[in-house]
């Protein structure tokens, strides 16, 4: 099912809080042909055609998560995502960012870039599956993997870095992977995110707020580099 799809058959449902109270889903107006051409300029790609054909039927909505944003109007800026188009935050000022590129014309994989711990996590393998799960999030049995990306999945990213890939086992690996880790020295260590499922993700802030983390390309491949941490860093996370 697509997305505008999925965002109808919301706009007739009926959600239930978990204070039992009921209320429906505020569906925000659709762009114009202009603002969605605005929207690929500041992007710097163009959108995949389900994009499109969403914003043809409403820009967002409310009701759950605030407010869910395809527009553009929610503030993001990260050099790992440089066509990324944040379409929703959490409280504590986290995004869901699809993670446009310039080639990838059907692609529209969504990520959660947490700054607190500082973790980058796959979240919906599409704009479709996301809106479902912020449906999921905001109607009983309140079972959605937002949920689950937000508490389980950004701590365990953290605490254990499970996804990390040394450089020397980068350099054994297949053509892309192998160029990157060619390309950088051994204080850097990879993340490959190209197929990535629920759970996996890696911590770009690992080595406090000036880590320096790469991509390549367009291509899901991340590396951070390693650097020992001051007392106080390790102790406050800066």
């Amino acid at each position: 099912m697509y997305a505008k799809e999925v965002l109808q058959q919301a706009e007739q449902t009926t959600f239930i809080d978990r204070n039992g109270k009921s209320r429906r889903l505020t569906i925000l107006p659709p762009l114009s042909e202009k603002e969605t051409s605005n929207l690929e300029s500041s992007l710097g790609c163009s959108l995949p055609d389900e994009m499109r054909d969403l914003l043809s039927y409403s820009r967002g909505f409310e009701g759950i998560l605030d407010t869910v944003d395809f527009s553009g109007n929610l503030p993001f800026e990260f050099e790992l995502f440089p066509h990324g188009l944040s379409i929703a935050a959490d409280e504590c000022g986290n995004f869901w960012v699809i993670d446009l590129t310039s080639g990838g014309a059907s692609d529209t994989t969504v990520f959660y870039v947490c700054h607190d711990p500082a973790v980058i996590a796959f979240q919906s393998g599409s704009i479709a599956q996301f809106i479902k799960e912020v449906l999921r999030q905001g109607n009983q049995p309140w079972n959605s993997q937002l949920t689950s990306v937000q508490e389980e999945t950004v701590m365990n990213i953290w605490k254990n870095n499970p996804y990390v890939i040394e450089r020397k086992d980068a350099l054994k690996s297949d053509g892309d992977l192998s160029k990157f880790a060619e390309s950088l020295d051994e204080s850097f260590e990879f993340a490959d995110l190209r197929n990535a499922t629920l759970g996996k993700g890696f911590s770009w802030g690992r080595y406090g707020a000036e880590t320096v983390c790469k991509r390549f390309g367009e291509t899901r491949i991340f590396a951070c580099q390693r650097r020992e941490l001051s007392w106080f860093q390790k102790l406050f996370g800066v």
